[in-house]
């Protein structure tokens, strides 16, 4: 036999979305079925508007409310100009030899295109801010649906119940709720600081420093953690040509990311009583503008 206790809103995933869902909602209860949840680790907690095509306008008021967050729980961020190096042009400043050099001394190239408009934040405190603040319910989300409507869902034995849920489920949403999308693999490196002052993207390898100087370069169709020696060796070797420097990588994350058949952000009800917020690469870039907007459909206000 089943316990059971009441809540007002339920959270299914305790990555950087769900948490920030629960921040925003007080009093969330989030159930989040990895110990440290590793996913939203292998990200580099970067905004960068360029890479959003059409929802540039939304990343940028997602990096603004992101920083907005960071001061409240006391996480360090910065705004970062984005130096690009790849053949195909995003439209931004193009920026040359000395002007170059004195933006990002680092940087062995002598043409970038320039935008000033990238947010970073250091993620890993952030995430371990919002853990402390909601207190994530540990264990595996079984979910009961009953007639168009989310019953309650079971964890280690106890049904909880809410008036509303919020699924932010990413790479495990089909696991959850029994609904498929495109997973695509990546790693973070964690490399010691050489002093790079920018987010600098080598054709499409991207490295941004805060305590540490962090890499990332691959996205690839795939559902294995596991690491990729060979993905990870392409991205040193990028940015030890790229930079002049030697790469001393001190720990490798892989993570998955869900990505909807559109490339879109899904933000959509899949009961009377519950909507699913996922689906878009850059995460953690979008994950304010999917919090709000999956709580505005529950028609949550607090």
């Amino acid at each position: 036999m089943l316990f059971c206790r009441v809540e007002n809103l339920i959270v299914v995933g305790g990555g950087i979305t769900g948490l920030l869902t629960a921040y925003l909602a007080p009093g969330s209860t989030v159930i989040e079925r990895e110990p440290e949840v590793l996913n939203s680790r292998a990200s580099l907690y970067l905004v960068m508007p360029p890479l959003c095509g059409d929802l540039a306008q939304v990343c940028l008021s997602s990096g603004e409310e992101l920083e907005r967050v960071a001061d409240k729980v006391g996480v360090n961020h910065s705004r970062r100009h984005i130096v690009r190096v790849d053949p195909k042009p995003l439209g931004g400043k193009i920026v040359e030899g000395k002007e170059l050099r004195e933006l990002e001394p680092l940087l062995k190239a002598e043409r970038a295109e320039v935008f000033d408009n990238g947010v970073w934040v250091d993620g890993d405190s952030l995430i371990e801010s919002l853990y402390r603040e909601v207190k994530p319910l540990k264990g595996e989300a079984k979910v009961v649906i009953n007639k168009g409507r989310v019953e309650g869902v079971e964890v280690n034995g106890t049904l909880i119940r809410a008036e509303g849920y919020v699924f932010a489920t990413g790479y495990l949403t089909d696991r959850v709720l029994g609904r498929r999308f495109n997973k695509l693999k990546g790693h973070l490196l964690v490399a010691r600081p050489v002093g790079l002052r920018n987010v600098v993207i080598l054709n499409g390898k991207i490295a941004v420093e805060g305590r540490f100087l962090l890499l990332d370069g691959d996205a690839v169709p795939s559902e294995d953690r596991g690491v990729d020696t060979n993905s990870v060796g392409a991205v040193i070797e990028t940015f030890r040509q790229g930079l002049g420097r030697e790469i001393e990588v001190l720990e490798v994350r892989a993570g998955l990311r869900t990505v909807s058949e559109t490339g879109r952000p899904v933000v959509e009800k899949v009961a009377e009583n519950a909507v699913l917020i996922t689906g878009y690469r850059f995460g953690f870039a979008l994950a304010p503008y999917m919090a709000r907007e999956g709580l505005r459909l529950l028609g949550y206000s607090k």
